[in-house]
């Protein structure tokens, strides 16, 4: 028996041994985790819509819209069709600012008068009738209005397709001229159509 002890203390310790490497040597375990979508809901955009009115109904900044949907180039362009994310109150998402791009006008309307110089769009409108209106029915007229829902000025721009132009920080502080300039470039970029103000055009009998 005294013989056999030694032998079993032998076995034990081999026994265990083979239990660590095997232990030492088994496959981590993966911890899978699903990455939450920063998305809440996807809407589709209808007749009448902008990003302002979809934003007070999901109570969610014109803004935030704009910077969750890079698809949107405009933030006053969507049209019928279109898909509007929505973002959670907690997502995240980098603050995206609309440069004022202008496209070269491949028309010339006769009170407006276009000069091309270092890349930019100079505009002189001779008359302001149309802008005049458009701007009665857009602000009731009043060229430095801001009252903070998003728009500003006669023409009712949103921040990002104002994009800080010729260095006003909105549409409300800049001057009528300066308003209806950029208002010609956006509508030259449309190929002469008055549809970034639809309701206002339509209203007006304005293509």
């Amino acid at each position: 028996m005294r013989a056999f002890a030694p032998l079993m203390v032998g076995v034990i310790a081999a026994v265990v041994s083979i239990i660590s490497t095997s232990s030492a040597h088994a496959a981590p375990q993966t911890k899978h985790t699903t990455k939450s979508s920063p998305i809440q809901k996807v809407y589709t955009v209808t007749a009448g819509d902008t990003l302002t009115s979809i934003g007070e109904k999901y109570k969610v900044k014109y803004t935030r819209l704009f910077d969750a949907n890079p698809q949107i180039a405009d933030a006053d362009v969507i049209d019928v069709g279109d898909k509007v994310k929505i973002p959670k109150k907690s997502a995240k998402f980098a603050a995206r600012t609309q440069t004022a791009t202008v496209a070269v006008a491949t028309y010339a309307p006769s009170n407006v008068h276009y000069s091309y110089k270092a890349s930019a769009v100079h505009v002189s409108a001779a008359g302001g009738g149309v802008w005049d209106k458009i701007a009665q029915c857009e602000s009731g007229g009043n060229w430095s209005i801001s009252t903070g829902n998003g728009y500003s000025g006669g023409l009712q721009f949103a921040g990002g397709t104002w994009g800080g132009y010729k260095g006003y920080a909105s549409a409300a502080q800049a001057p009528k001229s300066v308003q209806i300039e950029r208002a010609e470039q956006i509508r030259a970029g449309r190929g002469g159509s008055y549809s970034a103000w639809p309701a206002c055009s339509a209203k007006l009998g304005l293509s």
